[in-house]
């Protein structure tokens, strides 16, 4: 009689040991999930992020807003006239060094 007691209570505890790691895997298992969902929503959220800066920095870079940059910002213009200064003959002052 004590053996099949024995028995009946060796099997009990080993269902029960059964289902707790069965539930302890499940909710790991939800967890996991959850996790999961999370990131690929922050995997988006940062994929448009960055589609957002490579979209500012070809603004940037564009020449229409460099030129209004270099303007408005740094007080530069394009040259009014440019003096160019000539040698004698129409020789430059390497050619005339050679003689």
């Amino acid at each position: 009689m004590k053996a099949s007691f024995r028995l009946a209570l060796s099997t009990l505890a080993l269902i029960v040991i059964l289902a707790i790691v069965h539930l302890y895997i499940n909710t790991k298992n939800i967890s996991l999930k959850y996790q999961t969902t999370d990131l690929k929503i922050h995997l988006n959220e940062l994929k448009s992020q960055r589609r957002l800066l490579e979209s500012r920095v070809a603004k940037s870079q564009s020449p229409a807003l460099v030129e209004k940059i270099a303007k408005e910002k740094l007080n530069m213009t394009y040259p009014s006239k440019m003096h160019y200064i000539g040698s004698q003959s129409g020789k430059t002052s390497s050619e005339s060094d050679k003689k």
